[in-house]
């Protein structure tokens, strides 16, 4: 699957969605991911409910 992205807006995501549902189950078998744990084995993760957009000057 190529790196580009196969909608750029919610109405393409509608479109695609009206006309081939399948499209997304297939970008999500093809999609590429990264080892969640690397390193020193150590995973930050980083709260992004209403908030931690607050704490963390987001949004």
């Amino acid at each position: 699957m190529s790196k580009t992205p196969l909608c750029v807006d919610y109405a393409a995501v509608t479109e695609v969605r009206a006309t081939d549902p399948a499209a997304v189950a297939r970008a999500w078998e093809h999609r590429t991911t990264r080892p969640t744990v690397r390193g020193n084995g150590r995973l930050m993760i980083v709260a992004a409910d209403h908030p931690a957009r607050g704490a963390l000057a987001v949004g």
